[in-house]
């Protein structure tokens, strides 16, 4: 990887091509998008209780300078990832008649086990409500390490 836009974007992408995801109403945005809010808005809006996953990196550490493969140096960084699972729980509750959609801690849940092998290693959950928009969100964090070499790219 070249930028930390593209590990919260690949991440997404994993998420979003996951089928269990999709089944339990999650869908995955990078935080760093242009649009994020835009598109969640516009997800959310059509996706009525479903869990809303922010991928955010959320601090580096220097572990030194690296090559990029292409002759120039990179920089070699551990890495903590945030997948931050939302729910509305009053969406969620007018579901409940066609089935029972997952909720933050299970989606988070499943995000834990997707995650956490050799490259990336799981840590630890976080959970949080907010009064004020009615929400209950999930963070699955996890530590890995890359390497920047281009971050325009």
């Amino acid at each position: 990887m070249s930028s930390l836009s593209q590990v919260q974007r690949e991440i997404a992408d994993l998420i979003n091509a996951d089928e269990r995801f999709e089944r339990r109403g999650a869908r995955a945005f990078p935080f760093d998008a242009g649009d994020i809010w835009a598109e969640e808005g516009k997800w959310l809006a059509a996706a009525t209780g479903g869990i809303h996953v922010s991928i955010l990196t959320e601090s580096g550490r220097y572990l030194g300078d690296s090559p990029d493969g292409r002759g120039g140096r990179g920089v070699r960084i551990a890495l903590k990832v945030a997948m931050v699972c939302t729910e509305d729980p009053a969406l969620r509750q007018g579901l409940r008649e066609g089935g029972d959609p997952a909720t933050a801690l299970q989606v988070a849940e499943l995000l834990a086990v997707k995650f956490n092998n050799d490259k990336i290693r799981f840590k630890r959950f976080v959970q949080d409500a907010d009064e004020k928009t009615g929400t209950i969100s999930v963070a699955a964090e996890f530590e890995t390490d890359t390497t920047i070499t281009n971050p325009t790219d």
